[in-house]
């Protein structure tokens, strides 16, 4: 599906690939602290100000950067991590460096796969558990 990427030259392809996942991670981010902004509201905003809902904020907030950055070595979890980024209302302070860092990571390693595809490069996936050659 990928394969013209990996036709791109390295930089033109990495600089496309991390505009789409900017526009996806960032979107989803926004769509979480707007979901947030829409229940701040009657008896979901009491839950919202309880203790218990306040201290799993901050411990999102502090160590979500984190896992912003490793949901782009996976599968199935970035929307889900960046969504509670937006949710939980992580300063862009923290979110904006990991998202960016985790944009470059998901950018490259994309199409270094597209590339290798096609037999252009050697992906950056490494095979564990696997007998070397004789």
């Amino acid at each position: 599906m990928m394969e013209w990427v990996g036709e791109l030259p390295l930089l033109a392809a990495v600089a496309f690939l991390y505009v789409v996942i900017w526009a996806r991670a960032g979107g989803t981010y926004l769509v979480g602290r707007g979901a947030r902004k829409a229940a701040n509201r009657g008896r979901v905003k009491k839950l919202l100000e309880s203790t218990s809902v306040q201290r799993a904020t901050e411990l999102v907030n502090r160590w979500g950067p984190i896992a912003v950055v490793l949901c782009f070595f996976t599968v199935g979890i970035q929307t889900a991590v960046n969504a509670t980024a937006g949710l939980t209302r992580m300063p862009l302070r923290r979110y904006l460096p990991a998202v960016t860092l985790g944009s470059i990571v998901w950018a490259t390693r994309s199409r270094s796969e597209a590339s290798s595809s096609i037999g252009c490069a050697a992906p950056l996936t490494v095979r564990v558990g696997t007998e070397s050659p004789s």
